[in-house]
């Protein structure tokens, strides 16, 4: 697949059990835009169940932020990896991975921000800027950066 041509969609699905509980399963599908235009469901290993988070492509990885796994808001960092190989600086535990799609839940260093959902984030020059959110009791008007290469949370001043 031409990884260049297709779009990524991720969603969470609330499913009722018979006993009156709920289920959340998470998806993600690719949409090509190949001569087929079809899409496609698929098989990833882990899903994180999310809703109201962000997702953020690098290369061949797809890193999602925050959002609220159907229990409670999170601030988690993860990602999965679509392609065959990324390096986003030397002696990078990120560079040259292989094709897995699974999940992985990344390890960060700095202060990270609170649990949030419903936030933005952007990505320019190997930096996540993750901005705003609600976690069920405030709105934020922060602004947090995200150093991919290092997988550092950068100190903001005010």
């Amino acid at each position: 697949m031409d990884k260049s041509a297709f779009q990524i969609y991720t969603f969470l699905i609330q499913v009722r059990l018979p006993d009156s509980s709920f289920r959340y399963r998470a998806y993600l599908l690719l949409f090509t835009a190949e001569a087929s235009h079809a899409w496609s469901r698929v098989k990833v290993v882990n899903p994180f169940p999310r809703l109201a988070h962000t997702a953020s492509l690098v290369g061949p990885m797809m890193f999602v932020f925050g959002g609220h796994d159907g229990c409670d808001y999170t601030n988690e960092l993860s990602s999965l990896n679509l392609g065959t190989s990324l390096c986003l600086g030397c002696g990078n535990p990120l560079t040259m991975l292989t094709e897995t799609m699974e999940w992985l839940k990344m390890s960060t260093t700095g202060t990270p921000p609170s649990a949030r959902g419903y936030h933005t984030s952007v990505l320019t020059d190997s930096r996540l800027f993750v901005f705003g959110g609600y976690d069920n009791e405030r709105c934020f008007d922060e602004m947090h950066v995200l150093d991919l290469a290092t997988l550092a949370y950068l100190c903001q001043s005010v």
